[in-house]
């Protein structure tokens, strides 16, 4: 668990950097069988990660993911809207 999220804020904090290229990148990355990143530091990492959001701010990280936003939003959306497949009413 560890190893996954050092990886995950390695993801974060090239998003919060301005590396959407790394971000992008890093973000399959994260989920798949890589070499492991060292865990010593996921601690020290995670503060610094909160440190960072606190000084830009709600409205600077709102910036930075208003794409992600943009783009997942109507494919939410319409999946929260379809019908569950395979489901009859009495299994709802």
């Amino acid at each position: 668990m560890l190893q996954l999220e050092a990886r995950r804020l390695k993801v974060a904090a090239n998003r919060l950097s301005g590396d959407p290229p790394a971000a992008l990148l890093g973000e399959p990355d994260s989920l798949i069988l890589r070499p492991s990143p060292s865990t010593t530091d996921v601690a020290r990492e995670r503060e610094r990660l909160a440190e960072v959001k606190l000084r830009i701010g709600e409205d600077a990280i709102r910036d930075l993911i208003a794409a992600d936003v943009a783009l997942t939003e109507p494919a939410s959306k319409a999946a929260a809207a379809a019908p569950a497949s395979g489901r009859s009413a009495a299994q709802s």
